[in-house]
């Protein structure tokens, strides 16, 4: 993604003009996710790896700011090196693919979780699902108008069955 630091590119500094630069307040994770665009996911990963209990930004200790730098590179190293991938799928209760991720995170304890064969398996499989939800509401949304437009042409039809009923009794009398 185009907002936030480039992950690739990242330097000490740079975290460190970040913090200078934004909201304080935000906790970790928020912030996070933010600045480099991560799924919340990875960034409790990183934060689980650091050691580091979701604290604002503004209570971070230098040495738990250096942590987490290394921890952020020590995860992109991982999904840009294929032999470390043993990806998984989180999958919903309905059995769903929701999120697709390198390997099993920490936080993926309580989840559920499957793997598969590949990363781009598992990108595929999430991808796919969404795409299916999609045109699944937008097919839905196009019956739902042609039922209002059918339910107002059986009302328009009524009244006119109404209305002929009412005539034919007008003409008899």
């Amino acid at each position: 993604p185009s907002r936030g630091l480039d992950v690739f590119q990242i330097s000490y500094s740079d975290i460190k003009s970040e913090i200078k630069e934004g909201n304080t307040n935000l906790d970790m994770a928020r912030w996070l996710g933010r600045i480099f665009s991560f799924p919340k996911k990875f960034s409790e990963e990183i934060l689980s790896r650091s050691n580091i209990q979701c604290k604002k930004i503004r209570e971070l200790s230098e040495d738990e700011l250096r942590r987490i730098f290394t921890n952020i590179q020590g995860l992109i190293d991982e999904v840009l090196d294929d032999n470390r991938h043993e990806p998984v799928i989180i999958l919903d209760e309905e059995n769903n693919p929701i999120f697709a991720s390198h390997r099993k995170l920490s936080n993926m304890n309580d989840l559920n979780v499957c793997s598969t064969n590949s990363f781009m398996d598992a990108i595929d499989r999430v991808l796919t699902n969404e795409i299916m939800n999609i045109g699944k509401k937008i097919f839905t949304h196009e019956i739902d108008k042609k039922v209002v437009a059918l339910e107002h042409d059986l009302i328009e039809q009524d009244k006119a069955k109404q209305q002929q009923e009412k005539s034919r009794i007008e003409k008899e009398i």
